[in-house]
This record gives C-alpha cells, sequence and structure tokens, in this order.
C-alpha cells in the first residue's frame, strides 16, 4: 500500500495504547487530508508497514467506521468521501449550532484566551501574506478550538465536536483558494472584535455569516459543481425516462 498511513509505534507516546496511536494518527490524517476520500484502507498492509500486530489496527479502523469516517468493505475499509449533500447538511447544523456555542463562549473566555486568539489571527494574517496554507490551516483550527472549549454548554460543544472531523475535511479542502483564505481571515478577525467586546448578539450573527461564507466557498469548488450538475442531469434524465410514452 505504498508508504505507512501512521507513525511509527516506537513514537508513541507513553501510556497510550497502540490501538489508541494508531487512530490517532489516522484520524490526524484524516483531518489534515492527507488521505484522499475513496483510499483503501487494508488493515493487514497497515499492520506490516508498521510491524505491528493486525489487531490494534483493526481495532483502530473499527471505531473509525463506528465514527463514519470510513466504511467497511469486502476487501478492508474504505475512507468515506463526503458528498455535496453530506457537507450541505453539515453547515446547515453548523449554522444552527455554532452561533450560540459561540455567543455563550463570548461570556466565558478569559482574557489569557482572549490574547492567545490575537496571536492566532496575527499568525494567520502572516500566513495569507506569503501563502501558507498549511500554517494558515492550523492557526484557524486553534482558533475555532479556543473559543469551543470555552463554551460552558458541554452537550452544544459535544454536539458540535461531532462534526469537527468532517469541518476539517472541508477547511482543508477550501483554503487553498486564496479568495477563500481572506474570507476566512476576515471572518476571525470579525469574531475576534466582537469576543473582546463580549457582545454576544454580534458573536452569534458574525459566526452565523462566517459559517455561511465558508457554504458558499465550499459550493463554487470545481469538484462540488461538478458532483451538483451530475446530480442535476441523473434526475432529469430519471423524469425524462419516467414519462409515458405515446403508443402513437
Amino acid at each position: 500500500m505504498g508508504a505507512p498511513y501512521v507513525k511509527s509505534p516506537t513514537l508513541r507516546p507513553r501510556g497510550i495504547s497502540l490501538r489508541q496511536h494508531v487512530y490517532d494518527n489516522l484520524r490526524r490524517q484524516i483531518r489534515l487530508g492527507e488521505i484522499a476520500g475513496g483510499t483503501k484502507l487494508v488493515d493487514a498492509a497497515i499492520a506490516k508497514s508498521l510491524g505491528i500486530s493486525r489487531m490494534p489496527v483493526r481495532e483502530a479502523l473499527l471505531q473509525l467506521a463506528a465514527e463514519g469516517h470510513v466504511r467497511s468493505t469486502s476487501r478492508g475499509f474504505e475512507l468515506c468521501r463526503p458528498t455535496a449533500r453530506d457537507v450541505a447538511e453539515i453547515f446547515e447544523a453548523r449554522k444552527l449550532i455554532e452561533p450560540q456555542i459561540a455567543a455563550n463562549a463570548a461570556r466565558t473566555l478569559s482574557d489569557e484566551a482572549l490574547s492567545r486568539m490575537s496571536e492566532l489571527v496575527e499568525q494567520a494574517r502572516a500566513a495569507v501574506a506569503r501563502s501558507d496554507v498549511p500554517d494558515f490551516g492550523a492557526a484557524n483550527a486553534a482558533f475555532r478550538a479556543i473559543w469551543i472549549a470555552a463554551s460552558p454548554n458541554r452537550r452544544l460543544a459535544d454536539m458540535l465536536q461531532h462534526f469537527t472531523d468532517q469541518v476539517e475535511i472541508v477547511r482543508h479542502a477550501t483554503l487553498v483558494d486564496p479568495r477563500t483564505q481572506q474570507i476566512v481571515l476576515d471572518g476571525m478577525v470579525g469574531l475576534l472584535e466582537a469576543f473582546q467586546r463580549r457582545d454576544t448578539l454580534q458573536v452569534a450573527q458574525r459566526m452565523f455569516l462566517f459559517a455561511h461564507q465558508a457554504e458558499v466557498a465550499y459550493s463554487h469548488l470545481p469538484h462540488v459543481r461538478a458532483e451538483r450538475e451530475a446530480e442535476t442531469l441523473g434526475a432529469a434524465g430519471g423524469a425524462v425516462a419516467g414519462i409515458p410514452q405515446s403508443g402513437g
């Protein structure tokens, strides 16, 4: 299967099981887009490449399958490729949940957290200036993680975390576009200003707009537009096929 998908088990942190180590690394690489959708993940091949037994790899893949990241096939596992409909549903959920979580966080964010968020905005700004997509993505993800962690409503935050990996996959797909980078940077700046004023209403409004703009940016990606056009053509073809033909 080529290069190993996970780091060598010799780098496993103390106290972390081999299964957890394999799972953590696979999940990280999925979130970063390092493993493409549709990639076959065969437990025996991964285990052989790492020089470990098959069982911890299989257990890690089963956990990823239970979370919806991969699906079981007759020949192992396959990384799920989110459809345009999947992503649309995720954005709908984000626009319902994120404004409230962010508004809650505006009341509880510490001065230290706000200072760190300000540093991350500057890191993101510098990354955009030098076209450093990985560093920009890391700054954006860290900024987001801070306000989510500050939410006092853990149930809402846990609901949002369920979509975190899918959100990261979408983010990495869109951040290669310089126009999208500027949209995201402007969104981070606007959110930070509202957070610093602890203006819960404005935080909620800006968070909704931020998610909406991200959805629009994603919808303009060439492969997403092509997928939607194919779905439209397929639906139109099916409708035509279903029209009763005249008996003449």
